[in-house]
């Protein structure tokens, strides 16, 4: 627990969260919009998110060498 809540927006990026995360070694960032609370992101749905990305440009790259 903090004094000090740090919270992100909806429209931040996943780089951005991963970023802030990490230097604050951080788990769990609360979503605010308009002062409200809209959601938690997490750390692992960041990972799974980059994780997700990397895995569709590996199957990109390999479609496009294949039909080469």
């Amino acid at each position: 627990m903090t004094r000090n809540v740090v919270t992100c927006a909806p429209g931040d990026t996943v780089q951005e969260l991963m970023a802030e995360m990490t230097n604050r070694r951080m788990r769990h960032l609360p979503v605010v919009s308009n002062g409200r609370l809209c959601g938690i992101v997490s750390i692992g749905d960041l990972v799974k998110n980059r994780l997700d990305e990397v895995e569709f440009e590996a199957k990109s790259l390999r479609s496009f060498i294949a039909s080469a």
